[in-house]
């Protein structure tokens, strides 16, 4: 429940709190009371709560003769709004939401010190009287709904530039994240390529060696061979000659032990002598 004080002194959803030197309203204490008139003027506000949209009924708002240096963008949220005395305070710039006060019938806004580059004083009139007053909402209501519609379309295109330029740095991330994954696989691939030629130079080292020690082996055999065969026909050869021998000294009657050591050894001689020459 609102504070008594406040209750007592609503009449017909009015309230009057002009003149009570009040530095903030107090809307907290107002928002339960349904309000469709407030009158808070001649008092020291300098600022309004952003909470002023909760005064969601209010149709009538006088602010005139306060220190107000700003206004809350929820203001622009009073879809019943249809009256606002904004005279005689220290005011430079609307928000650009009061555009949005479709139902807004009468404003004024003499004795502020308007900034003309974003309202033009021809926006504003003088209003010097009701007449006055009432084209000067007209007129507000529509320039700052054209302010707020280039805002929408420039925060709109900022939004998209924004995501561009997040999809473009995803992009980028994701070509670096894929040259990272490229390096590495061509990194991967060339020590395997590495390993494989190192393999396959050592398969070749010992299969070189390997041909080279049947060679060797098979020199090394074939000459011992000779000399076998060799040694094996001298043998041949040598038994050849002393059956030889023995059979001519038997054939001419003349036993071994008849014949002279001296003469048995020069036969054997010659015929060591003829073998050798037979074998070279």
């Amino acid at each position: 429940m609102p504070p008594k004080s406040l209750a007592k002194e609503v009449e017909d959803g009015a309230l009057d709190l002009s003149t009570q030197a009040l530095t903030e309203l107090p809307v907290k204490e107002m928002a339960p009371l349904d309000l469709k008139k407030v009158d808070a003027s001649y008092n020291k506000l300098v600022s309004l709560p952003a909470t002023i949209d909760s005064l969601k009924y209010l149709r009538e708002l006088d602010l005139n003769n306060n220190l107000l240096k700003s206004l809350p963008d929820t203001l622009g949220d009073l879809e019943y709004l249809q009256r606002l005395n904004l005279a005689n305070n220290q005011l430079t710039r609307l928000p650009l939401t009061m555009g949005n006060l479709s139902r807004l019938k009468w404003l004024d806004m003499s004795g502020n010190e308007w900034d003309y580059s974003q309202i033009p004083a021809k926006v504003i009139g003088s209003c010097a009287t009701s007449k006055d007053c009432t084209q000067c909402a007209q007129n507000i209501v529509a320039h700052l709904s054209e302010l707020l519609a280039r805002k929408a379309k420039a925060d709109e295109r900022k939004r998209q530039q924004r995501e561009a330029e997040e999809r473009a740095r995803e992009e980028e991330r994701r070509r670096e994240l894929e040259l990272e994954r490229q390096q590495k696989r061509a990194e991967k691939a060339a020590r395997k390529a590495e390993r494989v030629a190192a393999h396959a130079a050592q398969v070749a080292a010992e299969s070189k060696e390997s041909e080279e020690n049947t060679e060797t082996e098979s020199t090394d055999v074939i000459p011992d061979s000779k000399v076998a065969h060799k040694s094996g026909l001298g043998a041949l050869w040598m038994v050849l000659v002393l059956l030889l021998l023995s059979g001519l000294l038997v054939g001419a009657g003349i036993h071994l032990e008849f014949v002279s050591a001296e003469d048995l050894t020069t036969v054997f001689d010659q015929a060591v002598s003829r073998f050798k020459s037979l074998t070279q």
